[in-house]
């Protein structure tokens, strides 16, 4: 398997690689990725079902905790105003 990133000047670089983990910024990861055969690929995300045992196949001992938030809970996007009934920016 072979992926590409990319920094904040947009130059790609390609690794070859048998596992990828995507970590946020606090360092816990969030999606895992595996290539057990060529052709294979294999990918789960951090509150699908078995997602600790898939990190522990890995190799990984991070625990992550999921707590599922509905969109009415999540906090408005940065320079979204507010009051209760109104939305200023649709």
């Amino acid at each position: 398997m072979e992926i590409e990133v990319h920094d904040s000047a947009h130059r790609p670089r390609r690794l070859r690689c048998t596992r990828i983990i995507v970590r946020d910024e606090h360092g816990h990861p969030q999606v895992a990725v595996m290539s057990p055969a060529p052709g294979q690929i294999w990918v789960t995300n951090r509150g699908d079902v078995g997602w600790d045992r898939a990190l522990r196949a890995m190799g990984i001992e991070d625990t992550s905790v999921t707590h599922v938030v509905a969109e009415n809970e999540l906090p408005p996007p940065p320079g979204k105003l507010v009051l209760p009934g109104i939305d200023f920016m649709g």
